[in-house]
């Protein structure tokens, strides 16, 4: 049996496009508010519907969403250290 410690999340099977490059960094399977999951749930969509849009050219409404998510939590982040 291995050791190693296994982060939250499945385990990815395709790899996603080039273009998601700038966007995927912002998700943390290891933070509920920051994962993959927690955009989804925002954004109204489901994760399968990400997941199947990461294997190809991202989308402006993608690009926006996610741009827009991640100013929202870092609003909320320096909120909460006041």
């Amino acid at each position: 049996m291995d050791n190693t410690k296994r982060l939250p999340g499945r385990t990815r099977t395709h790899d996603a496009h080039p273009s998601w490059t700038d966007y995927v960094t912002h998700f943390d399977p290891t933070n509920p508010t920051r994962s993959q999951g927690a955009f989804c749930r925002w954004a109204g969509i489901r994760p399968s519907s990400l997941s199947a849009a990461k294997r190809k050219p991202i989308r402006q409404w993608y690009e926006v969403q996610i741009s827009i998510w991640v100013e929202e939590r870092e609003k909320l982040e320096a909120d909460e250290q006041q």
